[in-house]
């Protein structure tokens, strides 16, 4: 099941100088693995690898910014569009890493800086597994000193706790050719981290996390810091143009954060196909010339399968929307849906899998979706959800099928009726899987029972009225006698 954490918080420190902070064009650059615990709690062999990028734009005395980029290899990885961005990060957390404090990274009852909302994207691994995903979120680096009510210097065996955490000082060992003290932290599950922070300097030199995912299974999370260097001034200004083109060119996409698969519109495509070449002027090779290669290949893909949509659009808008029945949760045609039940309304057709897991994004559209039924039920608007799972057209399986249905009705608390397909009336009204595109498929039916609107994908967000594309397709379907 795709988890909805609160962002990675990230922490500056000094970096072997007292009380000078990281300067601006300095790279972090961290590698790390993701492998299952065996039997012997001892790590499996890693099935993910990555590394963190991570730089420093801005260092003021109220702030520091950072821009972050991560490459994933295997088990699963996010679109090229969820793979950067940036940080500001407020100075009352920067501190010169002496004494007793804790890891720069979200943790039970943690609260974002006042500047971030939960929403935020912050840098995440998505890890595929036989059942679902799961999102791992990394942490900066660095050692964030905090007053515990002590103010000696690490040392070995020393203790102490603070905000739910248990920390121990296990003694000390040379890491990637540091001096390194390793501190054990614990919380009321037991043991979840190792750190192992520089003598010299709050730079967290390697860790080691608990994972958990896929219903309990126990993972490791090592991080490693591998290099930290000072950028050229002229290498840093074409960063700094990428990133921000990047960063400006992803806000204008309007895209939910941390969305696993993403189906382009053809507004999102003309914009992708009309900023990406500029931007790829300024990318010099490496890690951020690879990303605009990839999205420079999404585009061309998707331009491709969303002529195709196009295509379904305009074979089934005007037409009559045929006969159907299908049956509802409680297994019959009682709480079912047939074509006779839509005289006289306007309806809303959302198929879409309606499983609880794996729940992946932006599941979040379906509570827009149940705004949109309570703002115009009253004028004669239906929503359905159609749930299409191929598991419904086996007996042995359709149970499992209708339970996972429920477990989401209940989860969204939904009060739009939900009906059941195996994969009949989706292919009716024309399947955008058949053309390489994913669900959701929106399909309004006027009172006249012929299609007025048909959309493959998710809507943009609108704050004041949700799916403001949606819902205009919906009013000038109720104005139309």
């Amino acid at each position: 099941m795709l988890t909805n954490l609160l962002p990675v918080i990230l922490a500056l420190s000094t970096l072997g100088a007292a009380d000078a902070p990281l300067k601006p064009g300095t790279h972090l650059a961290l590698r790390g693995t993701v492998a299952q615990l065996n039997a012997d709690r001892t790590p499996g062999e890693a099935r993910k690898s990555f590394d963190l990028s991570l730089w420093v734009v801005e260092a003021t005395d109220s702030s520091t910014r950072l821009f972050w980029l991560v490459d994933e290899r295997g088990q699963g990885a996010w679109p090229w569009s969820e793979r950067f961005g940036d940080l500001s990060i407020p100075t009352s957390q920067v501190s010169s890493g002496e004494g007793a404090g804790k890891p720069a990274e979200d943790s039970p009852g943690a609260k974002p800086p006042a500047d971030r909302s939960p929403a935020d994207r912050g840098p995440a691994l998505l890890y595929d597994y036989d059942e679902g995903q799961s999102v791992i979120p990394l942490a900066a680096p660095i050692w964030r000193a905090e007053s515990l009510g002590a103010d000696k210097p690490l040392a070995a065996g020393a203790q102490w706790s603070n905000s739910g955490w248990n920390y121990e000082v296990l003694g000390d060992q040379k890491i990637e050719g540091r001096d390194a003290w390793q501190i054990r932290m614990s919380n009321a599950y037991g043991p979840k981290r190792v750190l192992c922070v520089d003598k010299q300097s709050p730079l967290i030199v390697k860790s080691n996390e608990r994972v958990f995912m896929n219903k309990g299974t126990e993972f490791d999370l090592e991080t490693r810091l591998v290099a930290i260097e000072q950028m050229p001034g002229d290498q840093f200004d074409k960063l700094r143009a990428t990133m921000s083109g990047l960063l400006a060119m992803r806000g204008k996409l309007n895209l939910p954060a941390r969305t696993p698969e993403v189906q382009w519109s053809s507004e999102q495509t003309k914009l992708l196909a009309e900023r990406l070449p500029e931007i790829e002027k300024t990318a010099a090779d490496g890690p951020l010339a690879r990303l605009i290669a990839a999205a420079t290949r999404d585009v061309k893909l998707q331009s491709g399968r969303a002529d195709e949509v196009a295509q379904l659009t305009t074979k089934y808008v005007g037409q009559s929307i045929g006969k159907f029945q299908v049956q509802g949760l409680a297994g019959g045609a009682r709480d079912g849906l047939s074509d006779a039940d839509l005289a006289g309304n306007v309806t809303v057709l959302h198929f879409w899998e309606y499983r609880d897991e794996p729940l992946t994004e932006p599941y979040g559209q379906v509570g827009y979706l149940e705004f949109l039924y309570q703002r115009r039920k009253d004028a004669g608007v239906r929503i359905v959800g159609v749930a299409v799972d191929g598991r419904l057209a086996e007996e042995a399986s359709r149970r499992a099928a209708t339970s996972s249905i429920r477990k989401l009705k209940s989860f969204m608390n939904l009060s739009y009726p939900l009906v059941l397909d195996s994969g009949a009336l989706v292919k009716q009204l024309g399947d955008p899987r058949v053309v390489g595109a994913t669900l959701p498929l929106f399909v309004v039916i006027g009172r006249d029972g012929k299609i007025a609107h048909y959309h493959v994908g998710y809507y943009g967000i609108d704050r004041e009225r949700g799916l403001k594309e949606l819902d205009a397709a919906v009013a000038a379907a109720l104005e139309k006698k």
